[in-house]
């Protein structure tokens, strides 16, 4: 039976992702659309647009997850919440919105740890780190987030340059979750992170799923050049409902 599913899998119609109707529906946990905090949109007007836009195609709740990272030092808890409350004033119809972070693991994350971290519900905290170098810090933040009952989940690990098959393994075995960019998939990010994220996302490497959504055109461009095999589809559709247990 097995064989036969992966022949008709093999020969099968691709179907983008957005053919395949996975926005209708989702829960994104990785975003930055929180409008002219970081490098993510800048204006009410933009993300307000590209909300709308969501709405369209069915995407029933977000995470705005804006940077905080020692490199940015306005983005600290209350002030985020306190934009964040301001522009749920202005955002459209027909979608929930919630406020978490996306945490650089920096000098200063110890000390934002003290002031009440952003999370994604309740427990899962998103880190990533420099794309060319290690945190010599990884390590002792995972367990220092473990035992202070919160569950680290590492954004978009598809594009640490540094990282190889045995340390994913290694950090996955430490309780670290990680969430896959779906603008991996399609190229966005160079060929060595698109090949990485579907080598993960085909060896149930991966337990959530974010956009990372930046500006618009960028990201509905590249979600439509993702193409899926019916088992690639399934894979998806499990980590979208994943996503579902963060909110």
């Amino acid at each position: 039976m097995k064989k036969k599913n992966a022949f008709f899998d093999r020969f099968s119609p691709k179907k983008s992702f957005v053919e395949a109707g996975f926005l209708n529906g989702l829960t994104d946990i990785h975003s930055h659309y929180l409008p002219g905090v970081d490098d993510g949109f800048q204006t009410v007007e933009e993300t307000v647009q590209a909300l709308s836009t969501m709405v369209e195609h069915g995407v029933k709740r977000i995470y705005f997850t804006p940077h905080i990272m020692a490199d940015i030092p306005k983005n600290r808890p209350g002030f985020l919440q306190e934009r964040f409350a301001g522009f749920q004033k202005e955002a459209p119809a027909g979608i929930e919105l919630r406020l978490a972070a996306e945490y650089m693991l920096d000098v200063g994350f110890y000390a934002q740890q003290e002031e009440g971290l952003l999370t994604l519900g309740g427990r899962h905290v998103l880190i990533e780190m420099s794309y060319l170098s290690p945190s010599p810090e990884l390590i002792n933040v995972i367990y220092d987030l473990q035992l202070k009952e919160y569950v680290p989940l590492l954004a978009h690990p598809e594009r640490y340059l540094f990282m190889d098959k045995a340390q994913y393994s290694e950090l996955k075995a430490k309780g670290c979750k990680y969430q896959l960019n779906l603008m991996s998939l399609s190229g966005q990010y160079g060929r060595r992170a698109q090949d990485v994220a579907w080598f993960l996302l085909q060896n149930g490497m991966y337990d959530f799923v974010g956009s990372d959504i930046h500006r618009l055109n960028v990201f509905m461009h590249h979600v439509n050049r993702i193409k899926l095999t019916l088992k690639e589809q399934n894979l998806l559709q499990d980590l979208i409902r994943q996503n579902d247990l963060l909110w």
